[in-house]
């Protein structure tokens, strides 16, 4: 290298790229595993290997945190590259984002004390991003990252692999309103997770403290070497995961960042599938709506019909592939995939038969432009998870209710149990004084959408109940007539 020809700032790069020293450092500074977060502040220097974590701002998808990342470039004229959470930048299933300009800006320098000196810059494109598999994008700014450097506007390195359960891991973030700040716990792993209608198959959790709206997209580190193996993505509390999947643990989550180990050479991104495993990138679009649970049902010979995935997507590829699978990681191992079914301008039909077992039942579809058995290890790692719960076949389950009251606002509350993992789609309901409705006219009956609250005058309440599955079967008749006073008294 000669380094005659470049900025003397850009040396700078070389000092954040190096691997920790011997010597233990504490990159957190004392702060304690699980308390409050601490605000940054750099004044005097002292957290300038945290210059490039920035509030990312976009008028379509609001704010998360991003960051500048190292892409083991030696000119200084290379693109400078953040990283964030895709959901920052689209949240349309099944639609991967490449080289597809942005709107939107990363603010840097965010510290408490700094805001003053801040600096905006604006981004150029997104380079890449993807929903499905990880909740991961890679942003191209509009400057050089030797401009950022000469304001000391540093990147941060990505580690080889997650640490070891338990690691001391830190969070800098900048949650909407606050300036940049720091909280501290410990890295565990997890499962793949699911946030309707999303399916995150890498994934890595923490138990930080005060994560919040905005901190989407920021580095997860590891504390003793300032290198950043993941990006934070969502919180347990904001999860809607299918019944029957399992209830997720609380604290927060994120991508690993892994990925990108082979995908820079020397500042440029390589796009050669057989290099970097971001690549193909397709998309496939699907239904915005699709159901989570199916029942399997029985003919009139006394045949278990088996439902069907039964919906149409657009692919940007000549072919689509399928397979099913209990486990959403299996969509990545390329056995059992179904012959090439090919695509067109227009959206294509997919029929394919759940079961026989029942329970978390995942479609897997892949896209390609290739007759190949198997394809390159990128197809695979990012195809689209359809997940949905098959029940067994039987009659729909009695509906159940239950209540409360709140002495606050003097009303009584009835809840409509979410069942779904049992076979009770919905709940078919008619209520009203008692003395006036009657359960066996079939007028009057409606879906209930969410729970009711209701005043004394509403009281004693009749309810006629149908649990109804999916297969539109309806459950036997329950009736419930609510007192007032057994209500109000049942308070604690």
């Amino acid at each position: 290298m000669n380094f005659k020809y470049i900025h003397p700032s850009f040396l700078l790069l070389t000092a954040f790229s190096l691997p920790a020293c011997s010597s233990p450092v504490d990159y957190g500074k004392g702060a304690e595993n699980f308390s409050p977060s601490q605000h940054l502040t750099n004044k005097d220097g002292e957290n300038n290997h945290w210059m490039g974590i920035g509030e990312y701002k976009s008028r379509e998808h609001g704010s998360c945190t991003a960051f500048l990342i190292d892409t083991n470039s030696s000119r200084p004229s290379d693109s400078a590259y953040a990283l964030t959470s895709a959901h920052c930048v689209g949240k349309e299933n099944g639609v991967m984002r490449m080289d597809d300009p942005i709107e939107a800006s990363i603010t840097f320098n965010n510290f408490i004390d700094t805001t003053a000196a801040s600096r905006t810059v604006p981004l150029k494109k997104v380079a890449w991003s993807s929903i499905q598999g990880v909740d991961l994008a890679l942003l191209e700014l509009g400057v050089s990252q030797g401009e950022l450097l000469a304001q000391g506007i540093t990147p941060m390195k990505l580690a080889r692999q997650a640490p070891a359960e338990d690691s001391d891991i830190l969070i800098v973030h900048k949650p909407v309103g606050s300036p940049l700040q720091m909280s501290a716990c410990t890295h565990m792993p997890s499962p793949a997770i699911f946030e309707k209608p999303w399916v995150w198959r890498h994934t890595v959790s923490n138990q930080c403290k005060d994560i919040a709206s905005g901190s989407s997209g920021s580095p997860v580190i590891v504390r003793a070497t300032n290198e950043v193996y993941g990006v934070l993505g969502t919180l347990a509390h904001h999860l809607t995961p299918l019944p029957g999947y399992g209830q997720m643990p609380s604290g927060s989550y994120g991508s690993p960042t892994s990925v990108f180990n082979n995908c820079f050479i020397d500042g440029k991104l390589n796009t050669d599938p057989q290099v970097c495993e971001l690549f193909p990138a397709v998309s496939i679009r699907l239904p915005a709506q699709l159901p989570t649970h199916a029942k399997i049902s029985v003919n009139a010979q006394g045949n278990y019909v088996y439902p069907e995935w039964n919906f149409e997507i657009t692919a940007s590829t000549r072919f689509i592939r399928t397979k099913r699978t209990s486990d959403p990681v299996e969509c990545e191992v390329p056995q059992d995939y179904s012959q090439p079914i090919t695509t067109g301008t227009a959206p294509t039909r997919l029929n394919v038969p759940m079961g026989p077992e029942t329970g978390p039942s995942n479609l897997c579809i892949i896209a390609t432009n290739s007759t190949e058995d198997i394809l390159p290890a990128g197809t695979y790692r990012n195809a689209v998870t359809v997940p949905t719960y098959l029940v067994e076949a039987g009659p729909t389950p009695v509906p159940t209710i239950e209540t409360s009251f709140n002495k606050e606002i003097n009303r009584a509350l009835i809840l409509w149990p979410e069942r779904k993992n049992e076979g009770l789609d919905r709940y078919e309901v008619k209520g009203g004084l008692a003395e006036k409705v009657s359960c066996e006219d079939p007028q009057g009956y409606r879906h209930v959408t969410s729970n009711w609250l209701r005043p004394q005058s509403n009281f004693p309440l009749k309810l006629c109940v149908y649990a109804v599955d999916p297969n539109n079967q309806r459950s036997e008749l329950k009736e419930y007539i609510l007192e007032w006073e057994a209500l109000k008294n049942s308070a604690p």
